[in-house]
């Protein structure tokens, strides 16, 4: 309930009395509220161009950090394309060096095979030996325990 000391009860139209009577309110009252309901919309609106500005300025925040991060993705990319090229190279030379280290050992091989079949290589390798050397006597299946520990 609203307050009645003067027995009164303002309205948004006017001032009701006691009774029930309405009365008008004053122009000054009515334009006061007026003016109210028309600032409301004009801050609305300020506020809403400041929001404006502010969404624009970040907006081309981000515009600028999408550029730099794009940026910063090329020359990674880059950076990498050249070490993976450096590597591509490397290993190329590798290959290539490989390849000739190969055919040399292929080269190897080959006159290994062909001595083998001429019967050289056998004759250098394992040459017979000159000389007769005493050759143990078989081992009979027995043997003293004296002639060990005399052995020892």
């Amino acid at each position: 309930m609203a307050p009645q000391n003067s027995g009164e009860v303002q309205t948004g139209e006017g001032v009701t009395g006691r009774n029930g009577d309405k009365k008008r309110g004053s122009s000054k009252e009515k334009v006061a509220a007026l003016d109210k309901r028309v600032a409301s919309p004009e801050d609305s609106a300020r506020k809403v161009e400041e929001t404006r500005g502010d969404e624009e300025s970040r907006s081309d925040l981000i515009k600028s950090i999408e550029g730099n991060i794009r940026d910063e993705m090329e020359n990674l990319l880059g950076e990498l394309y050249d070490k993976l090229d450096g590597r591509d190279n490397s290993l190329e030379v590798e290959i290539v060096s490989m390849k000739e280290e190969m055919k040399e050992l292929k080269n190897e091989l080959r006159i290994y095979q062909a001595a083998l079949k001429s019967g050289m290589l056998a004759k250098v390798v394992a040459p017979k030996p000159k000389i007769d050397a005493l050759r143990p006597s078989k081992f009979s299946g027995s043997r003293v325990a004296q002639d060990v520990d005399n052995f020892i």
